[in-house]
């Protein structure tokens, strides 16, 4: 019979189990940013980034014989440099908690069913503070795909951050690479005869592919979004000129044909601060993507990391999930509780961010 919480409940396990959980497919642990933006680990606690675009190549310009040859300018290089910002939260066993705990492990230490749904409960429990570290990711992932920025915001139990990341500080992005509907084009219920959605969606492709030389592949957005789209009368005599139910599998279908896209739908949520659900991609925005790596998700090395690295630490436990989330175990004296806290320094690259175009549909 085990004497000790650590003889059941580690950090490492806890990375273990969560992992095992995502790809077990959980959908609550599903992240579409992941993907666009793969993982990079970085040391210290700054990013630096080149900003770039797989614009359309340039001819070779034409020359006489017996000429020295035209040196092409190079395209200036877009250094970007930033603070990449910390997250960190913990939960406990409670000193009431953990003798319970060994206390019903030494009734039931025979019964290994019981014992494993129990200890399920628990690691159910905490993989959803590991969680969080792939919510504020993907929070932050979504928000360079719908605005070009990130707020880092919380207002709760005394802490107060608000720190901005702008991504498109001259302003140049929101010029060239988004379009916003205005009057009777916008998709709103009072405007279902008068929008043309799947033409819009088309006519901002070509306008990013003259623009700036991009030809995107996929289009991202919502269930809310896309539900205008279907509910838009041009959308609907596109697919069935003579009338008649029209179903999401045909719209999509006409979405692909027309804009030569695949559809992305992003209707994954979280809770915020106040524990209200919260939608990662917001409603009325539509995101033209490439089909290469937008950029990455970066972790720096956090303190704690920092100290395991040096052979500085007196911990429980301790694990590292997605090569830069720190997770680890501590216990306290006054009072007696067992600690799980999980650090991370993270925030997202944006090399492709003027290959990427957003149209603001309502």
């Amino acid at each position: 019979m085990p004497k000790d919480i650590s003889e059941v409940y580690s950090a490492e396990a806890l990375v273990a189990y969560y992992t095992a959980l995502k790809n077990g497919g959980d959908a609550h642990y599903q992240f579409i940013g992941e993907k666009l933006f793969p993982i990079l680990k970085r040391k210290g606690l700054s990013l630096e980034w080149i900003k770039g675009s797989h614009g359309a190549p340039a001819e070779l310009r034409p020359a006489a014989f017996d000429t020295t040859a035209f040196v092409r300018p190079r395209i200036r290089v877009n250094e970007v440099r930033t603070k990449i910002p910390f997250f960190k939260e913990a939960e406990k066993f409670t000193e009431e908690e953990r003798q319970e705990l060994m206390e019903t492990l030494r009734l039931h230490g025979d019964d290994e069913n019981y014992i494993n749904g129990l200890m399920r409960h628990y690691y159910r429990q905490y993989a959803d503070l590991l969680a969080g570290s792939d919510v504020d990711c993907e929070k932050m992932r979504m928000s360079l795909l719908a605005y070009g920025k990130i707020d880092v915001v919380w207002s709760k139990d005394g802490v107060n951050i608000n720190e901005e990341y702008n991504y498109d500080t001259s302003g140049n992005w929101a010029t060239n690479n988004t379009h916003t509907l205005t009057g009777t084009s916008t998709w709103t219920d009072a405007n279902k005869a008068t929008c043309d959605p799947v033409k819009d969606i088309s006519d901002c492709r070509k306008m990013h592919k003259m623009k700036n030389g991009v030809i995107t592949t996929r289009v991202l957005m919502n269930s809310e979004t896309f539900s205008r789209i279907c509910q838009a009368d041009a959308t609907r005599k596109a697919i069935k000129p003579l009338g008649g139910n029209i179903l999401d599998s045909e719209v999509e279908t006409y979405i692909k044909d027309a804009t030569k896209s695949e559809l992305i739908l992003n209707d994954a949520i979280y809770k915020n601060a106040n524990g209200e659900n919260a939608k990662y991609y917001p409603d009325g925005k539509v995101t033209l993507l490439p089909a290469y790596t937008l950029g990455y998700t970066n972790y720096g090395t956090t303190p704690t990391e920092f100290d395991i690295l040096n052979g500085e630490n007196n911990l429980h436990s301790h694990g590292m999930y997605n090569e830069g989330v720190c997770v680890y175990t501590n216990k306290t004296i006054d009072p007696v509780n067992v600690k799980t806290i999980v650090e991370m320094l993270a925030l997202p690259s944006f090399e492709e961010m003027d290959s990427v175009f957003v149209l603001n549909a309502f």
